[in-house]
């Protein structure tokens, strides 16, 4: 045993304490790549948080249904707006009428101006037609809209002179 080993016992110094104290020292580079390590698995977790909720927020949103392609002729004749289904698919008779004369709007279903066989079957078929009385609208601006109500979409979109 060296002298300077007798002092330390003699002192009361735990030679042992010392020793593991150098070995942490030691370990000290280490502890900064473990810290690293926790720091990238941190941003890594939070990255793939952020992107579960957003994947989900726009996933589990319904699709928006499309509205039904549609034919039709629109015209006024004798003072009132005659719109004839041409083609494409039936819609329902729910399905809104919007006429717009001179800025004054008036709403209403296609439901009030198809006749009552044309009502039997609750849609609104090829050939069948809408009759709307508007009157004299001689020298004026009138807007027709048919708007579908399951996907609230414009299905129609007109303007007629009269």
């Amino acid at each position: 045993m060296s002298t300077s080993r007798i002092f330390d016992v003699i002192r009361g110094q735990n030679i042992l304490t010392s020793c593991s104290f150098n070995l942490w020292k030691g370990n000290r580079m280490d502890e900064d790549a473990v810290s690293e390590i926790v720091g990238i698995l941190l941003l890594l977790a939070i990255s793939i948080g952020t992107f579960s909720v957003v994947y989900y927020s726009i996933l589990s949103a319904e699709p928006i249904p499309n509205p039904p392609p549609l034919d039709v002729i629109a015209t006024i004749e004798n003072g009132n707006i005659t719109i004839i289904h041409m083609g494409g698919e039936s819609v329902g008779i729910d399905t809104r009428l919007i006429v717009v004369v001179n800025g004054l709007t008036n709403e209403t279903t296609i439901d009030d101006y198809l006749n009552s066989t044309e009502k039997e079957n609750n849609r609104w078929d090829i050939g069948e037609k809408i009759i709307y009385p508007i009157g004299n609208v001689y020298n004026k601006q009138v807007d027709i809209k048919l708007v579908e109500p399951k996907s609230n979409s414009l299905i129609l979109l007109t303007t007629l002179s009269g």
